[in-house]
């Protein structure tokens, strides 16, 4: 069992899949353009990203992500990488493979264009880049029944990438909004989330909510990411909240919405990402030396040492549930320079390497 990086549940390959590969859903791509792949892996496997032309024959396949074994038996390493599209490049797929025996595990796959991309966010087309039938794929409108409201992908303003998600009204259409896919939870992570705004002429203002919901489906609470309504013609602002989850709570949602009377609200770069973790200093008074911990979204803490001139003297790793291990040890001389460096000390494998200056 490998703990999930986000949510409940992660995908796991092993020796029981019939496939020995899992491929998405069909991604628009743009030609000639550079995007970032991230995910976050346990033991042997890789992530291939297959580019496409408009009659479907395959351009590519690329071998973006690879994850090493040895990882622990609870832990997720995040890898990234880049690649540049080809030039006839139409649309593409991510395949997750297990390429040699054994189980593998993955969680948060993303692919987006570089400049748009949080790649720790786990909201979907969190630049609105993707789109299916005039729409951001992945966010959902107000139903038309509802509103007469304009909804659409945008490329009139955008603070990243090539589009915006876009709310126009008429002086009479009601409120319109989007929201995003369920995004799973648990109870007490913290989160960071963050979106940006701009209105042109927006008499009723435009804001940025989050909705918590149980496994029944029961809405929990609501936060505010927006400090009150946006109105009027304002440039791009970022809005940030932070946030931890509820009691019960297992999905989450974002909404995006334009109260009625009239402008425009567009909306780009929305993130939902893991918060980093808990950092403890101690400091030792009888020694003057102090000790930072920080332990990150995994459970694994990292720790560090510095001497009376805050110098770093130490580096370990605690993995969840295990014991310290010291990673690294590094010795000074009087004038502040490096003299040595011990990998892994007090182990078999421990290497020294020393320096000398002149």
């Amino acid at each position: 069992f490998t703990q999930p990086y986000l949510g409940s549940r992660s995908l796991v390959l092993g020796d029981y899949n019939i496939a020995p590969y899992v491929t998405s859903d069909q991604i628009v791509l743009k030609a000639g353009r550079m995007y970032a792949l991230s995910a976050w892996m346990h033991e042997w496997g890789e992530v291939h990203v297959l580019e496409y032309n408009s009659a479907g024959v395959l351009l590519k396949d690329n071998t973006v992500l690879h994850s090493a074994a040895g990882m622990g038996s609870e832990q997720m390493r995040r890898v990234s990488a880049t690649l540049v599209t080809q030039p006839s490049t139409a649309f593409g797929r991510v395949r997750i493979q297990r390429p040699v025996d054994g189980s593998f595990s993955i969680d948060n796959v993303r692919l987006e264009l570089t400049n748009t991309a949080s790649a720790d966010s786990i909201v979907e087309n969190q630049s609105m880049e993707r789109t299916k039938n005039g729409l951001p794929q992945a966010w959902h409108r107000r139903s038309t029944s509802l509103t007469t409201a304009i909804h659409e992908q945008s490329s009139q303003e955008r603070v990243a990438g090539l589009y915006s998600g876009h709310i126009k009204h008429s002086d009479s259409s009601a409120f319109g909004y989007f929201y995003s896919d369920f995004m799973n939870v648990r109870t007490g992570e913290s989160y960071t989330v963050s979106a940006s705004l701009k209105t042109v002429a927006s008499k009723g203002g435009a804001n940025i909510v989050i909705e918590y919901y149980n496994a029944s489906g029961a809405l929990l609470k609501t936060e505010h990411v927006t400090a009150g309504l946006t109105r009027g013609t304002t440039d791009w602002h970022r809005h940030v909240l932070l946030t931890t989850v509820p009691t019960n709570a297992t999905r989450m949602r974002v909404f995006l919405r334009h109260e009625s009377g009239g402008g425009s609200a567009y909306f780009d770069s929305v993130a939902v990402a893991p918060g980093t973790g808990v950092e403890r200093t101690s400091f030792d008074a009888a020694t003057r030396t102090y000790a930072v911990s920080s332990e990150g979204r995994t459970g694994v803490t990292v720790t560090s040492s510095y001497d009376t001139r805050g110098r770093s003297t130490a580096t370990g790793i605690v993995p969840r549930g295990g014991s310290a291990t010291p990673l690294i040890a590094r010795i000074y001389d009087g004038l502040d320079r490096l003299t040595g460096v011990e990998v892994a000390p007090g182990s078999s494998l421990g290497i020294t390497a020393g320096f000398t200056y002149t």
